[in-house]
């Protein structure tokens, strides 16, 4: 019937989405006929607050939808003590009052958290401030700054990252990373926010793993999107991904070592792109060491010095212009600066 973003374990089978729930009108009040409605985390939304009873289900493997309250008191206790920091968060939310789902899951707030694959293919979280020694507590983490994610590749098993964390960080770093459609869906389930996207030597399995990401609602607001060396899917193709995906937000998108392909794409879809972002936006385009100037100013010219832009040095217009940078060689010696015209 829905899909559960929890992978189901051996140890669990019983126990997918807990945070998920069907609420329907009673048949006795009934106007317009039973409606439905799945919790999905970060949607703020809580039993406590509902005026019209609700019915409370959880769906198990089959995906069969069955009533928490007819569930006897040690099945809910036994399902508590299976799920993990991160679902027991998020039943607590759905049913706040039910009796069985205690103790209270802990949150805790960090400043960061490191994820990153050793060369043995071992997994290791390191997260600032460290927990106390002593506290041994199943704590759920609550990443308030930067989360960074190092040589993740589709063989680690994902869904173990996100067992004790939930991000609301301002910015995402993925470093020689290789993202595959399963940790896209994982670790959107785990996020609320990010400001910031940053892409480093990375890349993803397909484009639907990307689109999974642009298209989610954890990018709506971003401010900031950078990319380096990263290799699939293309500059222009995440330029056409946020125009569709509407995206308004942007003050930066960056990219580093890029190849000449980056002029190729629509005039207007490129228009559009800047267009859409709010005034001071600045559109960012290093190019690869390889190429040569005279090339670079003869393909970007097609793109930029057209009637609805004008060529500047760069220094004496204000920040509620909308700009394209584009730049080559060390330290940027060499660049061209143009500004969106009103």
């Amino acid at each position: 019937m829905f899909p559960s973003p929890f992978p189901q374990r051996e140890s669990a089978t019983l126990l997918t989405h807990p945070a998920q729930f069907w609420h329907s009108w009673p048949p006795n009040q009934a106007k317009s006929g039973p409606r439905q409605f799945i919790y999905q985390p970060g949607s703020h939304c809580n039993l406590s607050s509902c005026s019209i009873p609700a019915q409370i289900v959880y769906f198990t493997a089959t995906a069969m939808p069955y009533p928490l309250e007819k569930l006897q008191y040690g099945l809910r206790r036994r399902l508590r003590e299976l799920a993990t920091p991160f679902e027991a968060y998020f039943l607590q939310r759905a049913a706040p009052n039910y009796y069985g789902f205690q103790p209270l899951q802990k949150l805790r707030a960090i400043k960061s958290a490191w994820f990153m694959k050793d060369e043995d293919n071992n997994l290791h979280k390191i997260i600032q401030p460290k927990h106390p020694e002593n506290s041994e507590d199943l704590i759920l983490n609550l990443v308030r700054d930067k989360v960074i994610f190092h040589a993740i590749s589709p063989d680690i098993i994902s869904s173990t990252i996100f067992d004790d964390f939930r991000f609301a960080s301002k910015a995402v770093c993925f470093n020689e990373c290789v993202l595959d459609p399963t940790f896209v869906y994982n670790y959107l389930n785990a996020v609320e926010r990010f400001r910031e996207l940053i892409l480093f030597d990375s890349s993803f399995e397909s484009e639907n793993a990307a689109k999974m990401l642009c298209n989610s609602t954890a990018l709506r607001g971003l401010k900031r999107f950078v990319a380096k060396d990263s290799t699939f899917p293309s500059t222009t193709w995440w330029i056409k991904a946020f125009v569709e995906a509407k995206c308004t937000s942007l003050d930066m998108f960056l990219v580093k070592r890029v190849s000449l392909s980056v002029f190729d794409i629509d005039k207007e879809v490129v228009l559009k792109f800047i267009k859409d972002q709010p005034a001071g936006f600045t559109l960012s385009i290093g190019l690869s060491d390889e190429m040569q100037w005279h090339d670079i100013i003869e393909t970007s010219q097609n793109l930029f010095e057209t009637e609805h832009f004008e060529c500047y040095d760069g220094t004496f217009y204000s920040g509620t212009y909308k700009k394209v940078h584009i730049s080559y060689g060390t330290g940027n010696k060499n660049n061209r600066c143009y500004i969106l015209r009103d």
